[in-house]
């Protein structure tokens, strides 16, 4: 996920460095009194300082509020990274999870195939779980804070973990539909590095 602070800081300082500039020529043209050479520029010299404090004033203040913004905007960055990440997480927890033969009992044994699907509790818990800050993640995507692809990923992770669950709990005698919708889920679920990382130094 590109860093949007970094992006947003680039024009931000451009205007701080050209205020800058304003203020060393005013200072220049100050120090050299340019009134004894222009004279029609001599009652313009006094306001020179006054020129310059109004925009110190201004460049201070706006400095201020500019890294107030950019931390703010940096915090939402960070905010969505974590909700997307914890999605992917508990996606795989979850994998783990159905894949043991007493949990996969309980889940279905109160199951009624021909019920609604999303009127059954323990199916929608399944269905819903991983995605339990999915309002959240989709607001700061909408605000542009996360970026596009990564939402987009993020949605094709939703649907492929739905469409694995549904196949768990509709097709229980054929675990084959459900391993093969494991596997396309599995090609594009995010690695988890700090995971694999532990697997490595327990070898």
């Amino acid at each position: 996920m590109e860093n949007m602070t970094s992006r947003t800081n680039k024009p931000n300082n451009v205007w701080i460095i050209m205020g800058f500039l304003l203020i060393f020529c005013l200072l220049i043209l100050d120090l050299v009194n340019i009134g004894n050479y222009v004279p029609a520029l001599a009652q313009i010299n006094y306001q020179l300082w006054n020129i310059i404090a109004v925009v110190g004033v201004f460049l201070f203040g706006f400095h201020y509020i500019d890294k107030r913004d950019l931390k703010r905007k940096q915090a939402q960055e960070d905010t969505g990274r974590f909700l997307i990440q914890l999605s992917y997480k508990n996606c795989r927890q979850m994998i783990d999870y159905l894949n043991v033969p007493e949990i996969k009992k309980t889940l279905l044994s109160d199951f009624d195939g021909n019920a609604p699907i999303m009127s059954q509790r323990r199916y929608v818990g399944v269905h819903d779980l991983p995605f339990v800050d999915d309002q959240d993640i989709k607001k700061l995507a909408f605000d542009g804070t996360i970026e596009a692809s990564d939402f987009e990923q993020y949605i094709e992770v939703k649907t492929l973990y739905q469409n694995m669950v549904a196949m768990y709990f509709i097709a229980p005698d054929h675990p084959e539909i459900f391993n093969e919708q494991k596997l396309k889920l599995l090609k594009i679920l995010p690695v988890d590095n700090k995971k694999d990382n532990e697997k490595e130094k327990r070898r």
